[in-house]
């Protein structure tokens, strides 16, 4: 695995943190836990709880086609409608075009 995968893997690692000896996994909440972008790290932070429950109960996909899976989960999180969404480009631009590629057939063009 090149250096760039490992490096998207540890970012969608999230704030996650697995203790080898006891099976036990650690979710850490960032100190702005009131950002407008905290509910999406956290649920990154899930994603990657999830992951490594299921590391050793199944096969492991390669790692372009789990971060295919993972950026098309982001891309529909961002869908999420919420009213107390700031009213900036991130929100206004850039959330609905990342979620309607999360939901087009041109996903996995993208993240290749």
């Amino acid at each position: 695995m090149n250096q760039l995968w490992r490096l998207i893997n540890l970012l969608f690692a999230g704030n996650v943190e697995k203790d080898e000896n006891s099976n036990e996994i650690t979710i850490f909440v960032p100190q702005n836990a009131d950002g407008e972008f905290s509910a999406i790290e956290l649920m990154i932070s899930m994603m990657a709880a999830a992951d490594e429950t299921k590391k050793k109960k199944e096969k492991q996909p390669p790692v372009e086609d789990k971060f295919t899976v993972n950026t098309g989960l982001l891309f529909s999180l961002l869908g999420n409608k919420d009213n107390d969404k700031p009213d900036n480009i991130y929100w206004n631009f850039y959330a609905p075009f990342f979620f309607a590629l999360g939901e087009s057939d041109h996903l996995e063009t993208y993240c290749n």
